[in-house]
């Protein structure tokens, strides 16, 4: 066990178990014999080499995370973050002081802020689903074949291959029949959205976007000029209704018809009806996002968008973010005709295209049929934490947190009244991720919520996580009375 060897338990004194050893490791930690980094011991090896049971080093670990000596990065471990005091009153008083601001500069979405390893992370994947070794396998022959084809490889639209497996993927998976002509590989959502934009939109001229949404995107059309309106949305996905009483000539129209971020809702089949009609009576273009289509249960059995828009003018967009990893940094646009040339033309001016060894390594794990059958495994992985999640939510917050999301994809939100933007700031402190659904308004809105990761931690973990989280909420409401 190391670092945390001796600790004695005094099973006959009047303190818990689990009160003894935190106290045992706070010590250590304020001692300095457990320096700020270091990482602990996993619970199951502290309570064997203690003789307690693991509920015991589970919850010794969380009253210190709760304390702010401990926190947990999933997949990697249980760290110490505790600082001297005098270094927290010196760092406190550095951040106190004024700073000189530069009005012109743009802050920094949520979204565009580096990504952490912990507790409820929400848009990640776990990684040891991912099956490395095949992958290793395919990036050594595409290695070991000749390479001149792929270093040769200068189309804007990304390395043919992959965009003919993506077509072969979108008959098979979406019934939807496009030619790779028609496919342009992006780095992700952002610039599928960026050259939409810089493609379609004139300043000044109406976009349609979803509310909630990702404030990221919202940046991206107000840097093309547009002139955003927000369309709520609420559980059958974007409100047409809406749409009509607040746009009055749409030039763009978003909608999420797999999975909604961050509701986690799907487009119903009449939404769907009432949104093509709607766009064709204002010769509108469409942005259909339907990244998560695959990890979606319900979405599976609704036609997408662009095979029932009788006009060509949607744009869809299509991403491996959450089946294999954010890092691979690859996604898909498929383009309809018209707008093919015009499209590639700002590729080449704005960006180029993108690296092509990870193009090449991906059109192979495609047309081999693995990643079809990792697909089908991590669905199944997700909905089992995402169940594991809802029950421990259910269980420790009752009635109070009710869930928004339908089955599958990367995270959960709750509908909650109360103060969960504080709640957010104390479980940041404990080494939770929880995001407040406000965040993602930009009006404030009637309804309050928070959304959690559930595809990169196990139920174990999980359940753990939420007794945490509840516990803050309890200490919260208490100081409320």
């Amino acid at each position: 066990m190391g670092a945390l060897a001796p600790i004695r338990i005094d099973r006959t004194g009047p303190r818990p178990l689990s009160r003894q050893l935190a106290n045992a490791i706070r010590g250590m930690i304020e001692s300095g014999r457990l320096k700020s980094g270091a990482r602990l011991p996993a619970t199951r090896l502290v309570a064997k080499e203690v003789g307690v049971s693991r509920l015991v080093a589970v919850t010794a670990y969380e009253e210190l995370a709760t304390a702010g000596y401990l926190h947990s990065v999933t997949g990697a471990g249980t760290f110490v973050q505790w600082k001297p005091r005098g270094a927290r009153a010196a760092a406190k008083a550095t951040r106190a002081q004024p700073r000189n601001k530069d009005h012109r500069a743009v802050g920094r979405s949520v979204c565009m802020l580096p990504m952490t390893r912990q507790a409820f992370e929400i848009d990640h994947p776990p990684v040891d689903a991912f099956p490395l070794k095949t992958w290793s396998r395919l990036a050594s022959r595409c290695c070991a074949r000749d390479m001149r084809d792929v270093l040769t490889d200068d189309d804007p639209a990304g390395f043919m291959p992959l965009r003919r497996a993506i077509a072969d993927q979108l008959l098979e998976t979406r019934d939807f029949r496009c030619g790779p002509d028609r496919i342009v590989i992006v780095s992700g959502l952002i610039q599928a959205l960026d050259l939409t934009a810089r493609t379609l939109i004139k300043s000044g001229e109406e976009v349609c976007f979803e509310e909630p949404g990702r404030p990221v995107l919202r940046a991206v059309l107000a840097n093309a000029g547009a002139a955003i309106i927000p369309v709520p949305v609420d559980a059958e996905g974007l409100v047409v209704e809406a749409a009509r009483r607040v746009a009055r000539h749409p030039r763009l129209i978003m909608a999420t018809s797999s999975r909604h971020h961050p509701l986690g809702v799907v487009l119903s089949e009449r939404r769907r009806a009432e949104l093509l009609e709607w766009r064709w009576a204002h010769d509108a273009w469409l942005f259909e996002d339907n990244s998560e289509h695959e990890l979606a249960v319900t979405a599976g059995s609704l036609p997408v968008l662009a095979t029932s828009d009788s006009d060509a003018r949607t744009i869809f967009y299509g991403a491996f973010r959450s089946t294999i990893s954010p890092a691979l940094r690859l996604g898909f646009v498929v383009v309809p005709d018209a707008l093919v040339d015009r499209f590639l033309a700002v590729r080449i001016l704005t960006d180029g295209y993108r690296p092509l060894f990870e193009q090449s390594v991906l059109a192979e794990f495609m047309a081999s049929g693995q990643y079809a059958s990792h697909v089908r495994r991590i669905r199944d992985v997700y909905l089992e934490r995402q169940a594991a999640l809802t029950d421990a939510v259910q269980s420790r917050f009752g009635h109070v947190a009710r869930r928004v999301s339908a089955d599958g994809g990367l995270n959960t939100a709750f509908h909650m009244p109360g103060p969960v933007d504080i709640l957010a700031e104390r479980a940041a402190s404990a080494g939770l991720v929880v995001r407040s659904l406000r965040s993602f308004f930009a009006a404030s809105p009637e309804s309050s919520g928070f959304i959690l990761g559930h595809a990169a931690i196990e139920p174990e973990q999980g359940r753990a996580a939420v007794a945490m989280l509840a516990r803050l909420w309890q200490s919260l409401e208490a100081s409320r009375d």
